[in-house]
């Protein structure tokens, strides 16, 4: 995302945040190397500062961890060096590295989270993840004893286990994975270390248990589908760059990929203070808390501020008038979740004849607002128009190669409300599972919008007699309500019925 990243501004900041933090305010030591890093640190250089044993490594990974968009923001003036460096660096190394090789990495983790693995499965990180080209390296890494080659579990019931992940990355298979071989940058070349960039994911292809070190051996290859689905996704998100100011929509973007709702309210709430009266980006602010109520299900507040929005737009018509649509188009929906269907209806039908004069028919946002207008139409049992607009909808993405995520998991799973309505259950079926498994793909396996496809299928599973089917889709999505959404919230009320409602059936 374009965003103001190397300024003084930006540094003086991030170096600010390391300063008050907890861990590094009274440490001396700690304080010492902040202020050298403050007088030494070149762009240039941010492999090898990354790589020293400092601050720097610490920080970053924690901010890149919890996803917290004000701290990452404010790291922002170092993150985006990083990545760039990484990207040279990558590049120079494809033109290097022809053939398959493997690099290796040892952790140790709970024994939760080893029993969840499986073969097939899509591994991400959120942060830089560090490998070695060498085993021995990553042994050591991982507390192995170095004579014996012993970890210090037990057995395979210890709370905590070890893990040599061994991974196998093909250049050819693997164009648009971010790596790179950074032993000659870094500040202990010995490691032959090779780093990953943000967000790379790795399919597991084999796990076996090693009895007699008590050590776990998972063999991964390198995928690239995730950065793929992120890309397309990113650049959905970076056309409203010209809308909306990116400051805003960087918090937005986090939050929507975490679900971390409260956080990104924090946030928007920070930014709306520090705000004069007239900044230009009020409405933009007004906009995107109203959305992220919403998930919250506070949705008389996300009315509130929608209006609001709507109100500051509607004044400097027509340069808004995409925003201005837009805001009608997302208070329409929020008016159909409290169940006003045909104010639903009727503001969608203003926004979309707005985006008709301002936007090609088969312009990639178009499908979005079809999308919305049938999910009313569905409410209000207007079924063969609801159809239509959906088949207009999936024309558009289907033609446009660039929107393998962007608006086709909603319009997907829409469909399949709609093509169950009309008892067409097994095209129901089909349209509602391709969107749960995009939606697993891009976003975590806990992000509220795979528990509305999930809940989707549980109920037509229940409905057809399928009992367990429905109700390991039902309780999935339980689980992830229960985990994300305020005990008040109405999909988590609806949820928890169903669960009940399956069981006492």
């Amino acid at each position: 995302m374009s965003m103001p990243c190397n300024t003084q501004c930006a540094k003086r900041q991030m170096l600010a945040e390391f300063r008050r933090h907890p861990a590094y305010c009274k440490n001396n030591a700690q304080l010492a190397k902040i202020s050298e890093f403050e007088r030494n640190y070149r762009s240039a250089d941010a492999i090898r500062w990354y790589t020293k044993d400092s601050f720097l490594h610490t920080m970053i990974n924690e901010a890149l961890r919890t996803e917290d968009p004000r701290v990452l923001y404010i790291y922002r003036f170092y993150i985006s060096d990083l990545c760039k460096r990484l990207e040279e660096t990558s590049a120079l190394n494809r033109g290097c590295q022809k053939s398959s090789f493997r690099v290796y990495r040892g952790a140790a983790i709970d024994r939760d989270e080893i029993e969840k693995f499986c073969v097939g499965m899509l591994v991400g990180s959120n942060g830089f993840l560090s490998s070695s080209r060498s085993s021995e390296v990553a042994k050591m890494f991982m507390g192995l004893d170095q004579i014996t080659g012993m970890s210090p579990s037990q057995s395979q019931t210890n709370k905590q286990q070890y893990v040599l992940f061994e991974i196998v990355i093909d250049p050819d298979q693997t164009i648009d994975l971010m790596m790179a071989d950074v032993s000659e940058q870094s500040n202990y070349p010995e490691e032959q270390e090779v780093l990953f960039g943000l967000g790379t994911t790795f399919i597991t292809k084999q796990i076996k248990h090693d009895n007699q070190h008590n050590v776990w051996h998972v063999e991964m290859t390198g995928s690239s589908e995730m950065g793929e689905l992120k890309k397309e996704h990113t650049k959905h998100v970076e056309n409203g760059v010209r809308y909306y100011d990116a400051t805003t929509l960087f918090g937005v973007f986090l939050s929507g990929v975490s679900s971390n709702y409260p956080v990104a309210i924090n946030y928007l709430q920070s930014r709306l203070r520090n705000m004069t009266f007239n900044d230009p980006y009020r409405a933009s602010i007004y906009y995107f808390l109203a959305r992220v109520y919403r998930h919250l299900g506070k949705l008389q507040h996300s009315i509130e501020y929608f209006r609001r929005a709507m109100l500051l737009r509607k004044r400097s018509l027509p340069q808004s008038c995409y925003a201005y649509a837009d805001t009608l188009a997302d208070l329409a929906v929020t008016y159909s979740q409290v169940n006003n269907t045909a104010k639903a209806v009727s503001l969608h039908e203003q926004a979309i004849t707005l985006f008709r004069r301002i936007l090609p028919p088969n312009h990639i946002d178009m499908p979005l607002y079809y999308t919305q207008l049938a999910y009313s139409y569905w409410q209000e049992k207007q079924y063969e128009k609801a159809h239509s607009l959906l088949l207009t909808a999936l024309l558009i993405l289907k033609e446009d190669k660039t929107s393998k995520f962007s608006g086709i998991t909603f319009t997907m799973h829409t469909m399949g409300l709609v093509k169950y309505a009309m008892s067409q259950r097994e095209a129901a079926v089909s349209y509602l599972k391709e969107a749960l498994e995009l939606r697993r793909k891009f976003y975590a396996d806990d992000h509220p919008s795979v528990a509305q496809a999930c809940y989707s299928l549980a109920l037509i599973y229940m409905d057809n007699g399928d009992k367990q089917v429905a109700l390991d889709y039902a309780q999935t999505a339980l689980t992830i309500y229960q985990t994300k959404l305020p005990k008040d919230h109405i999909d988590l009320k609806k949820s928890t019925e169903l669960v009940e409602r399956i069981l006492s059936s």
